[in-house]
C-alpha cells in the first residue's frame, strides 16, 4: 500500500498567492462609512452643496492614500521583501483606489440626497 507522500510529484508549483482585492476593499468600504458616519453626526443643518463637497475631499484623500500606497508597493524594490505577495497587494490597492472612486462618489450623492432638507 502507497503512502500519501508517494503520490505528490516532485516538480508541482507551488499554488498561486490569493488575490487580497476583496480585503482591501471591504476595509476602504468600513473606512468610508466610518467616516460618513462620524461627518453626518456634525450639523444637520447643512446644505447638500457643502455635505457634497467636504465628503468629496474625503473620498479624494482616501483614494490618493490608496493608489499612492499602491503604487509604491508595486515600484519599489526591497531585496529581502519583494515577493509576489506583495505585488499582488499593491496592484489590490490601485484596483481598490479606483473602486473607491466609482463606490465613493456614488456614496457621496446618496449621503447628500439623505441628508439635503
Amino acid at each position: 500500500m502507497k503512502t500519501p507522500f508517494e503520490y505528490l510529484e516532485p516538480n508541482s508549483k507551488p499554488p498561486k498567492p490569493k488575490v487580497p482585492l476583496g480585503k482591501v476593499v471591504l476595509i476602504n468600504f468600513g473606512i468610508m462609512l466610518g467616516y460618513m458616519a462620524l461627518l453626518s453626526l456634525d450639523d444637520p443643518s447643512m446644505s447638500g452643496m457643502t455635505i457634497l463637497g467636504r465628503d468629496m475631499i474625503f473620498i479624494f484623500g482616501q483614494i490618493a492614500l490608496n493608489l499612492l500606497a499602491g503604487l509604491a508597493i508595486v515600484f519599489t524594490q526591497v531585496d529581502h521583501i519583494h515577493t509576489p505577495d506583495r505585488q499582488q497587494l499593491g496592484k489590490a490597492l490601485i484596483i481598490g483606489g479606483f473602486l473607491m472612486g466609482i463606490i465613493g462618489f456614488g456614496t457621496c450623492l446618496l449621503h447628500t440626497s439623505i441628508f439635503e432638507n
